[in-house]
């Protein structure tokens, strides 16, 4: 059975991770893994180099992103209420809607 991490923070997602993106891809092809994702925080910045770097050692990239997800008022510090939310893409319909979604928040 294939396993893969879904839920990896990189160096860009800000203040989160440090991992880069090149040894991320290099342990995952010693581990024997076929495919790989990154779900940075809030931004989709490593997404060309990943998908670079990935295709490279023959991995499958899954693109993804961890958002915040706020219920209550926003504006209301003792109503808001945050969680975070893992979104993938599938299909490269999919790796648009991230795109408009992180570009409208």
């Amino acid at each position: 059975m294939a396993f893969a991490h879904l839920h990896v923070h990189t160096e860009y997602s800000f203040l989160d991770g440090m991992l880069r993106i090149d040894e991320l891809v290099d342990r995952a092809k010693d581990l024997g893994m076929d495919a790989v994702a990154i779900t940075d925080r809030s931004n989709m910045h490593g997404a060309i180099e990943f998908q670079r770097r990935a295709k490279e050692k023959g991995l499958k990239p899954i693109f993804g992103v961890e958002v915040a997800v706020v219920a209550g008022d926003r504006r209301d510090p003792e109503d808001r209420r945050t969680t975070a939310m893992v979104l993938l893409a599938e299909t490269n319909e999919g790796y648009s809607n991230l795109i408009a979604l992180l570009s409208q928040a």
